[in-house]
Protein backbone atom coordinates (compact mmCIF):
# COMPACT_ATOMS: atom_id res chain seq x y z
CA UNK A 1 0.00 0.00 0.00
CA UNK A 2 1.45 3.38 -1.09
CA UNK A 3 0.56 6.27 1.23
CA UNK A 4 1.49 9.93 1.04
CA UNK A 5 0.79 12.98 3.15
CA UNK A 6 -0.29 16.19 1.41
CA UNK A 7 0.75 19.72 2.44
CA UNK A 8 -0.73 22.83 0.82
CA UNK A 9 2.58 24.74 1.14
CA UNK A 10 5.96 24.62 2.90
CA UNK A 11 4.46 26.28 5.98
CA UNK A 12 1.63 23.76 6.34
CA UNK A 13 2.08 21.83 9.57
CA UNK A 14 -1.06 19.70 9.49
CA UNK A 15 -0.58 15.99 8.85
CA UNK A 16 -4.14 14.76 8.48
CA UNK A 17 -4.36 14.77 4.67
CA UNK A 18 -3.29 11.22 3.79
CA UNK A 19 -4.09 9.46 0.52
CA UNK A 20 -3.50 5.85 -0.48
CA UNK A 21 -2.79 3.86 -3.62
CA UNK A 22 -3.05 0.12 -3.92
CA UNK A 23 0.28 -0.18 -5.69
CA UNK A 24 3.09 1.86 -7.24
CA UNK A 25 1.51 1.60 -10.71
CA UNK A 26 -1.42 3.78 -9.65
CA UNK A 27 0.91 6.16 -7.78
CA UNK A 28 3.03 6.50 -10.91
CA UNK A 29 -0.10 7.28 -12.93
CA UNK A 30 -0.92 10.04 -10.44
CA UNK A 31 2.52 11.59 -10.94
CA UNK A 32 2.07 11.53 -14.72
CA UNK A 33 -1.41 13.09 -14.44
CA UNK A 34 -0.07 15.84 -12.18
CA UNK A 35 2.80 16.54 -14.60
CA UNK A 36 0.24 17.67 -17.23
CA UNK A 37 -1.11 20.49 -15.02
CA UNK A 38 0.12 23.98 -15.84
CA UNK A 39 1.41 26.02 -12.90
CA UNK A 40 3.14 29.40 -12.82
CA UNK A 41 5.60 28.43 -10.10
CA UNK A 42 6.10 26.02 -7.23
CA UNK A 43 4.29 28.52 -4.99
CA UNK A 44 1.10 27.28 -6.65
CA UNK A 45 1.92 23.60 -6.05
CA UNK A 46 1.13 21.34 -3.13
CA UNK A 47 3.77 19.10 -1.56
CA UNK A 48 3.76 15.40 -0.80
CA UNK A 49 5.76 13.29 1.61
CA UNK A 50 6.33 9.53 2.06
CA UNK A 51 6.07 10.11 5.82
CA UNK A 52 3.06 8.79 7.73
CA UNK A 53 2.45 10.61 11.03
CA UNK A 54 0.90 9.88 14.41
CA UNK A 55 -2.74 10.93 14.49
CA UNK A 56 -3.52 14.54 15.41
CA UNK A 57 0.10 15.66 15.41
CA UNK A 58 2.25 18.14 13.51
CA UNK A 59 4.96 17.80 10.87
CA UNK A 60 7.88 16.98 13.12
CA UNK A 61 10.47 14.22 12.90
CA UNK A 62 9.42 12.74 16.26
CA UNK A 63 5.86 12.32 14.98
CA UNK A 64 6.84 10.27 11.91
CA UNK A 65 5.73 6.66 12.19
CA UNK A 66 7.26 5.41 8.94
CA UNK A 67 7.96 6.01 5.25
CA UNK A 68 5.28 4.25 3.24
CA UNK A 69 6.79 2.17 0.43
CA UNK A 70 8.30 5.01 -1.58
CA UNK A 71 11.06 7.58 -1.34
CA UNK A 72 12.25 10.58 -3.31
CA UNK A 73 15.65 12.10 -4.06
CA UNK A 74 16.38 15.65 -5.24
CA UNK A 75 19.04 16.08 -7.94
CA UNK A 76 20.11 19.69 -8.42
CA UNK A 77 23.79 20.04 -9.24
CA UNK A 78 24.87 16.84 -10.97
CA UNK A 79 26.50 17.35 -14.38
CA UNK A 80 25.52 14.82 -17.02
CA UNK A 81 27.93 13.96 -19.84
CA UNK A 82 25.30 12.90 -22.35
CA UNK A 83 21.56 12.51 -22.62
CA UNK A 84 19.92 12.74 -19.18
CA UNK A 85 17.32 10.06 -19.84
CA UNK A 86 19.78 7.60 -21.36
CA UNK A 87 22.25 8.06 -18.53
CA UNK A 88 19.67 7.57 -15.79
CA UNK A 89 18.12 4.53 -17.48
CA UNK A 90 21.59 3.03 -17.83
CA UNK A 91 22.82 3.97 -14.37
CA UNK A 92 19.72 2.70 -12.57
CA UNK A 93 18.52 0.01 -14.97
CA UNK A 94 18.11 -2.38 -12.01
CA UNK A 95 15.76 -0.03 -10.14
CA UNK A 96 12.23 1.02 -10.95
CA UNK A 97 11.78 4.80 -10.77
CA UNK A 98 9.91 7.86 -11.99
CA UNK A 99 11.94 10.93 -12.89
CA UNK A 100 10.24 14.32 -13.07
CA UNK A 101 11.56 17.86 -13.45
CA UNK A 102 11.32 20.60 -10.85
CA UNK A 103 10.21 24.20 -11.22
CA UNK A 104 13.83 25.44 -11.37
CA UNK A 105 14.87 22.97 -14.11
CA UNK A 106 16.60 24.55 -17.12
CA UNK A 107 17.62 23.07 -20.47
CA UNK A 108 21.32 23.54 -19.75
CA UNK A 109 20.92 22.58 -16.08
CA UNK A 110 18.17 19.98 -15.61
CA UNK A 111 16.91 19.62 -12.05
CA UNK A 112 14.65 16.78 -11.11
CA UNK A 113 13.40 14.27 -8.59
CA UNK A 114 13.74 10.50 -8.61
CA UNK A 115 10.86 8.61 -7.03
CA UNK A 116 11.61 4.99 -6.10
CA UNK A 117 9.17 2.32 -4.92
CA UNK A 118 10.28 0.63 -1.69
CA UNK A 119 9.40 -2.99 -1.04
CA UNK A 120 8.49 -2.51 2.63
CA UNK A 121 7.58 0.36 4.93
CA UNK A 122 10.60 1.89 6.67
CA UNK A 123 9.94 2.52 10.40
CA UNK A 124 10.95 5.75 12.13
CA UNK A 125 14.04 4.35 13.86
CA UNK A 126 15.46 3.06 10.55
CA UNK A 127 14.75 5.95 8.19
CA UNK A 128 18.11 7.67 8.69
CA UNK A 129 19.93 4.38 8.17
CA UNK A 130 17.87 3.73 5.04
CA UNK A 131 18.52 7.26 3.76
CA UNK A 132 22.26 6.83 4.32
CA UNK A 133 22.18 3.51 2.46
CA UNK A 134 20.19 5.01 -0.43
CA UNK A 135 22.57 7.96 -0.80
CA UNK A 136 25.54 5.57 -0.68
CA UNK A 137 23.94 3.55 -3.47
CA UNK A 138 23.28 6.65 -5.59
CA UNK A 139 26.80 7.99 -5.06
CA UNK A 140 27.37 11.65 -5.96
CA UNK A 141 23.98 12.02 -7.61
CA UNK A 142 21.58 12.95 -4.84
CA UNK A 143 21.04 15.40 -2.03
CA UNK A 144 23.01 14.26 1.03
CA UNK A 145 20.53 15.59 3.63
CA UNK A 146 20.00 12.77 6.15
CA UNK A 147 18.30 14.41 9.14
CA UNK A 148 14.79 15.32 8.06
CA UNK A 149 12.41 12.35 8.45
CA UNK A 150 9.46 14.55 7.48
CA UNK A 151 10.81 15.67 4.12
CA UNK A 152 8.25 16.80 1.55
CA UNK A 153 8.47 17.39 -2.19
CA UNK A 154 6.68 19.63 -4.67
CA UNK A 155 4.46 17.70 -7.05
CA UNK A 156 5.32 17.41 -10.77
CA UNK A 157 3.72 19.97 -13.09
CA UNK A 158 4.28 22.00 -16.25
CA UNK A 159 5.93 25.01 -14.67
CA UNK A 160 6.27 28.28 -16.56
CA UNK A 161 9.77 28.95 -17.96
CA UNK A 162 11.02 25.56 -16.77
CA UNK A 163 12.52 22.63 -18.69
CA UNK A 164 9.68 20.16 -18.04
CA UNK A 165 9.93 16.38 -18.45
CA UNK A 166 8.86 13.09 -16.91
CA UNK A 167 9.89 9.51 -17.71
CA UNK A 168 10.07 6.12 -16.00
CA UNK A 169 11.98 2.88 -15.78
CA UNK A 170 9.46 0.08 -15.36
CA UNK A 171 11.90 -2.75 -16.00
CA UNK A 172 13.70 -2.41 -12.67
CA UNK A 173 12.61 -3.62 -9.26
CA UNK A 174 11.54 -1.89 -6.07
CA UNK A 175 14.22 -1.08 -3.50
CA UNK A 176 14.54 -3.68 -0.77
CA UNK A 177 15.33 -1.51 2.29
CA UNK A 178 16.78 -4.38 4.33
CA UNK A 179 19.04 -5.43 1.49
CA UNK A 180 20.14 -1.86 0.87
CA UNK A 181 20.91 -1.18 4.54
CA UNK A 182 22.84 -4.42 4.72
CA UNK A 183 24.85 -3.39 1.67
CA UNK A 184 25.54 0.14 3.02
CA UNK A 185 25.42 0.03 6.84
CA UNK A 186 25.71 3.39 8.59
CA UNK A 187 28.68 3.26 10.99
CA UNK A 188 28.94 5.00 14.31
CA UNK A 189 30.46 8.48 14.28
CA UNK A 190 34.09 9.01 15.25
CA UNK A 191 36.25 12.02 16.00
CA UNK A 192 38.76 11.21 13.30
CA UNK A 193 39.61 12.62 9.86
CA UNK A 194 40.60 9.71 7.65
CA UNK A 195 39.84 7.33 4.79
CA UNK A 196 39.73 3.60 5.46
CA UNK A 197 40.22 0.97 2.72
CA UNK A 198 39.60 -2.76 2.73
CA UNK A 199 39.47 -5.56 0.16
CA UNK A 200 37.39 -8.74 0.12
CA UNK A 201 36.63 -11.37 -2.50
CA UNK A 202 34.72 -14.53 -3.21
CA UNK A 203 35.25 -16.97 -6.08
CA UNK A 204 33.44 -14.67 -8.45
CA UNK A 205 34.04 -11.05 -7.47
CA UNK A 206 36.50 -8.72 -5.80
CA UNK A 207 35.36 -5.59 -3.94
CA UNK A 208 37.09 -2.58 -2.37
CA UNK A 209 35.32 -0.63 0.38
CA UNK A 210 36.12 3.00 1.20
CA UNK A 211 34.91 4.72 4.35
CA UNK A 212 35.33 8.52 4.47
CA UNK A 213 35.40 10.33 7.81
CA UNK A 214 35.60 14.12 7.73
CA UNK A 215 35.45 16.46 10.72
CA UNK A 216 34.31 13.65 12.99
CA UNK A 217 31.39 12.63 10.74
CA UNK A 218 30.88 9.74 8.37
CA UNK A 219 30.80 11.46 4.97
CA UNK A 220 30.41 8.43 2.73
CA UNK A 221 30.94 4.71 2.30
CA UNK A 222 31.33 3.19 -1.15
CA UNK A 223 31.64 -0.27 -2.68
CA UNK A 224 33.82 -0.65 -5.79
CA UNK A 225 33.80 -3.87 -7.79
CA UNK A 226 37.20 -4.67 -9.26
CA UNK A 227 38.05 -6.45 -12.50
CA UNK A 228 41.09 -8.42 -11.42
CA UNK A 229 42.49 -11.86 -12.02
CA UNK A 230 44.25 -12.46 -8.73
CA UNK A 231 41.41 -12.20 -6.25
CA UNK A 232 43.42 -12.77 -3.14
CA UNK A 233 46.40 -10.43 -3.45
CA UNK A 234 44.93 -7.61 -1.35
CA UNK A 235 48.15 -5.62 -1.37
CA UNK A 236 48.33 -5.52 -5.16
CA UNK A 237 44.66 -4.57 -5.45
CA UNK A 238 45.15 -1.68 -3.00
CA UNK A 239 48.26 -0.55 -4.89
CA UNK A 240 46.34 -0.16 -8.12
CA UNK A 241 43.16 1.19 -6.53
CA UNK A 242 44.28 3.86 -4.04
CA UNK A 243 46.22 6.07 -6.46
CA UNK A 244 43.40 5.88 -9.02
CA UNK A 245 40.88 6.77 -6.32
CA UNK A 246 42.70 9.98 -5.35
CA UNK A 247 43.29 11.15 -8.90
CA UNK A 248 39.70 12.44 -8.93
CA UNK A 249 39.30 13.22 -5.23
CA UNK A 250 39.78 16.83 -4.14
CA UNK A 251 39.02 16.31 -0.42
CA UNK A 252 41.95 14.45 1.08
CA UNK A 253 42.00 12.96 4.59
CA UNK A 254 44.68 13.53 7.18
CA UNK A 255 45.42 9.82 7.21
CA UNK A 256 44.70 6.60 5.32
CA UNK A 257 44.21 3.38 7.28
CA UNK A 258 44.30 -0.15 5.84
CA UNK A 259 44.37 -3.74 7.02
CA UNK A 260 47.05 -4.62 4.46
CA UNK A 261 49.75 -2.25 3.22
CA UNK A 262 49.80 -1.70 -0.56
CA UNK A 263 53.04 -2.83 -2.20
CA UNK A 264 54.05 0.70 -3.26
CA UNK A 265 53.06 2.41 0.00
CA UNK A 266 55.93 4.94 -0.11
CA UNK A 267 55.30 5.87 -3.75
CA UNK A 268 51.61 6.44 -3.02
CA UNK A 269 52.48 8.67 -0.05
CA UNK A 270 54.80 10.71 -2.30
CA UNK A 271 52.08 11.01 -4.94
CA UNK A 272 49.60 12.24 -2.30
CA UNK A 273 52.09 14.80 -0.98
CA UNK A 274 52.53 16.24 -4.47
CA UNK A 275 48.81 16.32 -5.24
CA UNK A 276 47.61 17.77 -1.92
CA UNK A 277 50.77 19.56 -0.66
CA UNK A 278 50.61 17.77 2.68
CA UNK A 279 51.82 14.54 4.24
CA UNK A 280 49.18 11.80 4.23
CA UNK A 281 50.50 8.65 5.86
CA UNK A 282 49.18 5.16 5.19
CA UNK A 283 49.01 3.23 8.45
CA UNK A 284 47.87 -0.14 9.69
CA UNK A 285 46.30 0.40 13.13
CA UNK A 286 46.85 -2.29 15.75
CA UNK A 287 44.54 -1.01 18.49
CA UNK A 288 42.08 1.70 19.48
CA UNK A 289 39.31 3.42 17.50
CA UNK A 290 41.17 3.20 14.17
CA UNK A 291 41.49 -0.56 14.56
CA UNK A 292 37.78 -0.72 15.33
CA UNK A 293 37.00 1.19 12.12
CA UNK A 294 39.03 -1.28 10.06
CA UNK A 295 37.35 -4.20 11.82
CA UNK A 296 33.94 -2.65 11.19
CA UNK A 297 34.76 -2.08 7.52
CA UNK A 298 36.16 -5.58 7.10
CA UNK A 299 33.22 -7.24 8.85
CA UNK A 300 30.59 -5.47 6.77
CA UNK A 301 32.50 -5.85 3.52
CA UNK A 302 32.88 -9.58 4.08
CA UNK A 303 29.17 -9.80 4.87
CA UNK A 304 28.43 -7.99 1.64
CA UNK A 305 30.70 -10.27 -0.40
CA UNK A 306 29.15 -13.32 1.28
CA UNK A 307 25.69 -11.95 0.52
CA UNK A 308 26.67 -11.48 -3.13
CA UNK A 309 27.98 -15.03 -3.34
CA UNK A 310 24.86 -16.46 -1.67
CA UNK A 311 22.69 -14.52 -4.06
CA UNK A 312 24.58 -16.07 -6.98
CA UNK A 313 24.30 -19.51 -5.42
CA UNK A 314 20.55 -19.05 -5.15
CA UNK A 315 20.53 -18.89 -8.93
CA UNK A 316 22.19 -22.29 -9.33
CA UNK A 317 18.87 -23.85 -10.24
CA UNK A 318 18.44 -21.30 -13.04
CA UNK A 319 21.99 -22.14 -14.22
CA UNK A 320 21.11 -25.86 -14.35
CA UNK A 321 18.00 -25.08 -16.38
CA UNK A 322 20.12 -22.92 -18.73
CA UNK A 323 22.66 -25.68 -19.35
CA UNK A 324 19.92 -28.22 -19.95
CA UNK A 325 18.26 -25.81 -22.37
CA UNK A 326 21.55 -25.30 -24.27
CA UNK A 327 21.96 -29.08 -24.51
CA UNK A 328 18.42 -29.44 -25.82
CA UNK A 329 18.49 -26.60 -28.37
CA UNK A 330 21.98 -27.44 -29.70
CA UNK A 331 21.32 -31.19 -29.51
CA UNK A 332 24.41 -31.87 -27.43
CA UNK A 333 25.14 -35.26 -25.84
CA UNK A 334 25.35 -33.81 -22.30
CA UNK A 335 24.89 -30.60 -20.36
CA UNK A 336 27.81 -28.27 -21.19
CA UNK A 337 29.04 -27.90 -17.60
CA UNK A 338 32.37 -26.44 -18.74
CA UNK A 339 32.15 -23.82 -21.52
CA UNK A 340 35.03 -21.85 -23.02
CA UNK A 341 34.32 -18.79 -25.16
CA UNK A 342 36.78 -16.93 -27.42
CA UNK A 343 36.75 -13.38 -28.81
CA UNK A 344 39.09 -11.17 -30.87
CA UNK A 345 39.63 -7.44 -30.33
CA UNK A 346 41.57 -4.97 -32.50
CA UNK A 347 41.28 -1.63 -34.27
CA UNK A 348 42.06 -1.85 -37.98
CA UNK A 349 44.36 -4.74 -37.35
CA UNK A 350 46.50 -3.04 -34.67
CA UNK A 351 47.19 -4.41 -31.19
CA UNK A 352 45.34 -7.64 -31.96
CA UNK A 353 44.42 -9.51 -28.77
CA UNK A 354 42.11 -12.36 -27.87
CA UNK A 355 40.31 -13.54 -24.78
CA UNK A 356 39.10 -16.84 -23.39
CA UNK A 357 36.53 -16.87 -20.62
CA UNK A 358 35.39 -19.98 -18.80
CA UNK A 359 31.98 -20.75 -17.32
CA UNK A 360 31.76 -23.68 -14.95
CA UNK A 361 28.24 -24.93 -14.19
CA UNK A 362 26.81 -21.72 -15.55
CA UNK A 363 29.03 -19.39 -13.51
CA UNK A 364 32.17 -17.47 -14.56
CA UNK A 365 35.40 -19.05 -13.35
CA UNK A 366 37.72 -16.05 -13.56
CA UNK A 367 40.73 -18.00 -12.31
CA UNK A 368 40.72 -19.81 -15.67
CA UNK A 369 40.32 -16.75 -17.87
CA UNK A 370 43.13 -16.30 -20.40
CA UNK A 371 44.38 -13.47 -22.59
CA UNK A 372 46.33 -13.92 -25.81
CA UNK A 373 48.59 -11.41 -27.48
CA UNK A 374 48.62 -12.40 -31.16
CA UNK A 375 51.89 -12.02 -33.06
CA UNK A 376 51.72 -14.35 -36.02
CA UNK A 377 48.28 -13.46 -37.34
CA UNK A 378 47.80 -11.15 -40.30
CA UNK A 379 46.25 -7.73 -39.80
CA UNK A 380 42.47 -7.54 -40.21
CA UNK A 381 42.25 -11.32 -40.38
CA UNK A 382 40.03 -12.70 -37.62
CA UNK A 383 40.23 -16.18 -39.12
CA UNK A 384 44.00 -16.25 -38.87
CA UNK A 385 43.84 -14.89 -35.31
CA UNK A 386 41.32 -17.53 -34.23
CA UNK A 387 43.43 -20.28 -35.78
CA UNK A 388 46.44 -19.09 -33.81
CA UNK A 389 44.68 -18.98 -30.43
CA UNK A 390 43.05 -22.36 -31.04
CA UNK A 391 46.42 -23.90 -31.87
CA UNK A 392 47.79 -22.55 -28.62
CA UNK A 393 44.72 -23.48 -26.60
CA UNK A 394 44.55 -27.06 -27.95
CA UNK A 395 48.24 -27.58 -27.25
CA UNK A 396 47.68 -26.49 -23.65
CA UNK A 397 44.70 -28.83 -23.31
CA UNK A 398 47.09 -31.76 -23.71
CA UNK A 399 48.30 -31.08 -20.17
CA UNK A 400 44.86 -30.55 -18.62
CA UNK A 401 42.75 -33.29 -17.07
CA UNK A 402 39.33 -31.66 -17.48
CA UNK A 403 38.26 -30.80 -21.02
CA UNK A 404 35.60 -28.29 -22.04
CA UNK A 405 32.19 -29.64 -23.02
CA UNK A 406 31.60 -26.75 -25.42
CA UNK A 407 33.92 -24.26 -27.11
CA UNK A 408 32.11 -21.09 -28.24
CA UNK A 409 33.48 -18.63 -30.78
CA UNK A 410 32.21 -15.08 -31.19
CA UNK A 411 31.45 -14.87 -34.91
CA UNK A 412 29.68 -16.48 -37.83
CA UNK A 413 30.18 -19.46 -40.09
CA UNK A 414 33.64 -18.34 -41.29
CA UNK A 415 34.97 -18.08 -37.72
CA UNK A 416 33.51 -21.50 -36.94
CA UNK A 417 35.16 -23.08 -40.00
CA UNK A 418 38.57 -21.63 -39.09
CA UNK A 419 38.49 -22.98 -35.54
CA UNK A 420 36.88 -26.31 -36.46
CA UNK A 421 39.74 -27.03 -38.87
CA UNK A 422 42.21 -26.72 -36.01
CA UNK A 423 40.04 -28.89 -33.76
CA UNK A 424 39.91 -31.68 -36.39
CA UNK A 425 43.73 -31.68 -36.59
CA UNK A 426 44.00 -32.27 -32.83
CA UNK A 427 43.21 -35.26 -30.65
CA UNK A 428 40.19 -33.45 -29.22
CA UNK A 429 37.84 -34.08 -32.14
CA UNK A 430 34.99 -34.99 -29.77
CA UNK A 431 34.79 -31.56 -28.14
CA UNK A 432 31.68 -29.77 -29.34
CA UNK A 433 32.33 -26.41 -30.97
CA UNK A 434 29.91 -23.66 -32.04
CA UNK A 435 29.89 -19.99 -33.02
CA UNK A 436 27.41 -17.24 -32.21
CA UNK A 437 26.78 -14.37 -34.62
CA UNK A 438 25.66 -11.04 -33.13
CA UNK A 439 23.35 -9.84 -35.89
CA UNK A 440 20.57 -12.41 -35.44
CA UNK A 441 22.01 -14.23 -32.43
CA UNK A 442 22.48 -17.29 -34.66
CA UNK A 443 24.28 -20.42 -33.53
CA UNK A 444 26.38 -22.28 -36.12
CA UNK A 445 27.44 -25.91 -35.67
CA UNK A 446 30.05 -27.68 -37.86
CA UNK A 447 27.76 -30.40 -39.24
CA UNK A 448 24.64 -28.24 -39.66
CA UNK A 449 23.92 -26.45 -42.93
CA UNK A 450 21.34 -24.22 -41.30
CA UNK A 451 21.93 -22.00 -38.30
CA UNK A 452 20.04 -22.41 -35.02
CA UNK A 453 18.01 -19.48 -33.74
CA UNK A 454 17.71 -19.81 -29.98
CA UNK A 455 14.25 -19.24 -28.58
CA UNK A 456 13.63 -15.70 -27.38
CA UNK A 457 13.48 -15.48 -23.61
CA UNK A 458 14.85 -18.99 -23.15
CA UNK A 459 17.29 -19.87 -20.37
CA UNK A 460 19.78 -21.15 -22.94
CA UNK A 461 19.78 -17.98 -25.07
CA UNK A 462 20.28 -15.79 -22.02
CA UNK A 463 23.22 -17.93 -20.83
CA UNK A 464 25.00 -18.01 -24.21
CA UNK A 465 24.57 -14.25 -24.65
CA UNK A 466 25.98 -13.68 -21.18
CA UNK A 467 29.02 -15.85 -21.92
CA UNK A 468 29.60 -14.18 -25.31
CA UNK A 469 29.30 -10.69 -23.81
CA UNK A 470 31.74 -11.56 -21.02
CA UNK A 471 34.32 -12.78 -23.56
CA UNK A 472 33.88 -9.56 -25.51
CA UNK A 473 34.24 -7.41 -22.38
CA UNK A 474 37.38 -9.26 -21.32
CA UNK A 475 38.98 -8.92 -24.78
CA UNK A 476 38.12 -5.21 -25.10
CA UNK A 477 39.46 -4.51 -21.60
CA UNK A 478 42.79 -6.15 -22.51
CA UNK A 479 42.90 -4.28 -25.81
CA UNK A 480 42.39 -0.94 -24.06
CA UNK A 481 45.26 -1.69 -21.70
CA UNK A 482 47.49 -2.58 -24.61
CA UNK A 483 46.58 0.60 -26.48
CA UNK A 484 47.09 2.67 -23.34
CA UNK A 485 50.53 1.18 -22.72
CA UNK A 486 51.42 1.73 -26.35
CA UNK A 487 50.35 5.37 -26.21
CA UNK A 488 52.27 5.91 -23.00
CA UNK A 489 55.36 4.26 -24.42
CA UNK A 490 55.26 6.23 -27.65
CA UNK A 491 55.00 9.57 -25.84
CA UNK A 492 57.73 8.87 -23.29
CA UNK A 493 59.97 6.98 -25.70
CA UNK A 494 60.43 10.15 -27.72
CA UNK A 495 62.24 11.84 -24.83
CA UNK A 496 66.04 11.63 -25.09
CA UNK A 497 67.73 10.11 -22.05
CA UNK A 498 64.55 8.55 -20.59
CA UNK A 499 65.02 4.80 -20.77
CA UNK A 500 62.73 1.93 -19.68
CA UNK A 501 63.61 2.19 -15.95
CA UNK A 502 62.98 5.92 -15.74
CA UNK A 503 59.81 5.60 -17.79
CA UNK A 504 58.52 2.87 -15.46
CA UNK A 505 59.38 4.94 -12.38
CA UNK A 506 57.50 7.95 -13.77
CA UNK A 507 54.37 5.97 -14.54
CA UNK A 508 54.44 4.22 -11.14
CA UNK A 509 54.83 7.54 -9.36
CA UNK A 510 52.35 9.69 -11.28
CA UNK A 511 49.94 7.05 -12.60
CA UNK A 512 49.50 8.49 -16.11
CA UNK A 513 51.13 10.65 -18.79
CA UNK A 514 48.49 13.30 -18.11
CA UNK A 515 49.67 13.64 -14.49
CA UNK A 516 53.29 13.76 -15.68
CA UNK A 517 52.40 16.51 -18.16
CA UNK A 518 50.65 18.54 -15.44
CA UNK A 519 53.56 18.24 -12.98
CA UNK A 520 56.22 20.87 -12.35
CA UNK A 521 59.96 20.33 -12.80
CA UNK A 522 60.34 20.20 -9.01
CA UNK A 523 57.64 17.53 -8.71
CA UNK A 524 59.17 15.44 -11.50
CA UNK A 525 62.57 15.59 -9.82
CA UNK A 526 61.11 13.99 -6.68
CA UNK A 527 61.00 10.63 -8.47
CA UNK A 528 63.99 8.64 -7.18
CA UNK A 529 65.93 8.13 -10.42
CA UNK A 530 64.89 11.39 -12.10
CA UNK A 531 67.31 14.30 -11.64
CA UNK A 532 66.64 17.98 -12.33
CA UNK A 533 68.16 17.75 -15.81
CA UNK A 534 65.86 14.81 -16.66
CA UNK A 535 62.89 16.67 -15.24
CA UNK A 536 63.50 19.74 -17.43
CA UNK A 537 63.95 17.54 -20.49
CA UNK A 538 60.65 15.73 -19.76
CA UNK A 539 58.80 18.99 -19.16
CA UNK A 540 60.06 20.50 -22.41
CA UNK A 541 59.25 17.39 -24.45
CA UNK A 542 55.66 16.54 -23.44
CA UNK A 543 54.16 19.99 -22.91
Amino acid sequence: MIKYTIFKNIFDNKTDKILEHQDFDSFEKLLYDLSKRKLKSKKDAVLISPAVYKKDTTRANDNVIEWSQWCCVDVDDFEFKGDLKDELLTRFSHLRFVCYSTASSKTNAPKFRLVFPVRNNVPNDRIRKFWFALQSELGELGDKQTKDLSRMYYIPAKYDRAFNFIFSNNNGSAIDPDELMFKHPMPEKTNLNLDAFDVAANNLETWVDVLQVRNGKIKNRDHFQMEVQDFHDKRQILSSFIKTYYLKNDYPPNEIIVDNFPYDKEDIEKFLKIKYSKNIKISKPERGSKKEIIQFLSKNLNRWVEYRENRVNQNEEAAKLSLFDIKKQLELKKNPELIECFDISHIQGTSVVASMVVFSNGKPDKSKYRRFELKNSQKNDDYSALKEIFQRRLKRLENEEILPDLMLVDGGKGQLTATYQELKKSKFKNIQIASIAKQREEIFLPENKESIILKNGSYGKHMIQRIRDEAHRFAVEYHRKKRSKKMISSELDSISGIGPKKKKALIQFFGSVKNIRNSTVEELAKVKIINTKDAKRIKDSIN
